[in-house]
């Protein structure tokens, strides 16, 4: 695998706040943002704290993207029409293969499949 810093500024990384240590020692803050899928509600909750700090720190933007796993499926291809992806990747759901009846750029994945984005 290329080395982190090489790849950053073209990576992707499903982020958990317990990253943020090993990211600050990798020097791989510079030049990211991080996407937001949950309520405002939560992200104002003190278990987020330190998260909030740490963004301020290092001064990443943060963009919130309304957690959308409640919506009905009519909602949700409004939601990818609009955005225009070049693909749509399930995940956490129990009935991916349902999205191909929906989406015409459906990308099927296995739970802990690593692929290019």
């Amino acid at each position: 695998m290329k080395n982190l810093q090489e790849i950053s500024t073209h990576a992707v990384l499903l982020f958990r706040p317990i990253h943020m240590r090993d990211l600050e020692k990798a020097d791989l803050l510079n030049s990211c943002s991080i996407y937001l899928f949950q309520w405002e509600v939560i992200w104002e909750q003190d278990s987020n704290a330190y998260l909030r700090e740490c963004l301020a720190n290092h001064k990443i933007a943060k963009e919130s993207i309304h957690n959308i796993r409640s919506c009905k499926p009519i909602r949700l291809k409004r939601f990818a029409d609009a955005l225009v992806p070049s693909r749509i990747v399930p995940i956490h759901t129990f009935m991916p293969e349902k999205y191909l009846e929906i989406y015409n750029n459906v990308e099927l994945h296995a739970d802990g499949q690593y692929w290019e984005v």
